[in-house]
């Protein structure tokens, strides 16, 4: 008897505390759980972004060489057409990486590609398409200056593939937030 007493002190105590903790003042639709994901995240298990060139010998073959023009037209080919993660699909996410700018308005960028590292797209090839995101902000946009810097892009991750002149990606993501990345979380 005595344990169950001290069983429904304690029991009483917590339920008690929790009554009195302060309410959460934010409204649920402020109140948003991305799930963090990576690249990797993006390419579905046994896919590899590197299988078609484990099946030719480029180390010997300048840039003007015939058959190594032929290697990049039938990689770039395959590459946009990368198989992407479909049960992604509408989830909400939160992933770093570089902005490619697509579309401005005034100082901001409101439409970029979201690439896993520095100088993709610029460089040819680009990326696997299922390593490339399109990004829409919806008039949230970014601020120029962040150009270089890497950022934190959260909101609902969709598949969807689009091509533009930078390269084509295997999925949008509709911005709810964008922000500075550290390495570890949220600059601002």
């Amino acid at each position: 008897m005595f344990r169950n007493l001290k069983f429904v002190l304690w029991f009483s105590l917590c339920i008690g505390f929790l009554a009195c903790a302060p309410e959460d003042e934010r409204t649920d639709e402020q109140v948003q759980l991305y799930r963090e994901i990576d690249w990797e995240d993006l390419v579905p298990a046994g896919s590899s972004v590197t299988d078609l060139l484990d099946k030719y010998d480029i180390t010997n073959l300048s840039d003007t060489d015939p058959k190594a023009i032929k290697i990049l037209n039938e990689l770039r080919e395959a590459w946009d057409k990368s198989p992407v993660v479909t049960e992604l699909d509408q989830e909400q996410v939160k992933i770093p990486g570089f902005m490619v700018p697509l579309e401005f308005d005034d100082d901001s960028i409101v439409r970029f590609l979201l690439v896993p590292y520095f100088g993709a797209c610029i460089h040819v090839p680009p990326p696997p398409s299922n390593q490339i995101v399109l990004v829409e902000t919806s008039g949230l946009g970014t601020e120029m200056e962040n150009l270089y810097d890497a950022v934190w892009v959260s909101g609902t991750l969709s598949i969807e593939r689009t091509t533009s002149e930078m390269g084509s990606a295997g999925y949008r993501l509709d911005a709810e937030e964008i922000a500075l990345y550290d390495g570890l979380g949220f600059l601002n």
